[in-house]
């Protein structure tokens, strides 16, 4: 069975080591250069290129002084070879896409506003109600209804609803749980003790 290839993800500390070696085959990179030169963590260079290592794109050795470096490795691919990965690639940016154009707002028709003075002032024209519903009290519900009644109520009512039960559980009036239903827009409450 043949072993996958190891490919680095895109702009992963491997694919730009490993582009690092395409460029400069001869080179060596200690902790502290790969560290500085990709803003990496010391601690995990090893585990992050280890997928590289195992797949003999990199070498980890040791220097004359015991410290760690890393080299180009006998699998690594030649770059812009036909066959192999060629991490310049990889880290070239594909050309950011062409801006779409904005839409033309259309101008601001400017209102001619009356003079206040010559403004008509009217008598007895009523309010129109509000749109907004009316903010009812629960708590007349809530206290007549007994342990394993239910009732039905609009689905819009849960959140002053809510609010209520949450009252009454604090002041021990009972125990309250609501359900929707949401196939009907409805709401169920029930007292369970």
């Amino acid at each position: 069975m043949n072993k996958p290839i190891y490919t680095p993800r895109a702009d992963s500390l491997a694919s730009r080591v490993i582009a690092f070696f395409q460029r400069n085959p001869d080179e060596e990179l200690s902790l502290e250069e790969i560290s500085e030169k990709y803003d990496a963590g010391r601690s995990n260079i090893h585990t992050q290129l280890g997928g590289a290592i195992d797949a003999g794109m990199l070498v980890r050795d040791r220097d004359v002084d015991g410290d760690y470096i890393y080299k180009p490795g006998t699998a690594l691919p030649a770059p812009h070879a036909s066959s192999g990965l060629d991490m310049d690639a990889v880290h070239r940016k594909a050309p950011p896409p062409a801006k779409a154009d904005k839409p033309i707002k259309p101008a601001r028709v400017r209102v001619a506003f009356p003079d206040p003075e010559a403004v008509p002032i009217d008598t007895d024209v009523p309010v129109p109600s509000s749109n907004k519903p009316a903010k009812h009290d629960w708590m007349p519900l809530l206290q007549r209804l007994q342990p394993g009644e239910s009732c039905k109520l609009p689905i819009q009512a849960r959140p002053t609803l809510a609010a209520k039960v949450t009252t009454a559980h604090k002041e021990k009036l009972g125990t309250f749980t609501m359900r929707n239903l949401p196939e009907t827009n409805e709401l169920r409450l029930w007292r369970t003790a």
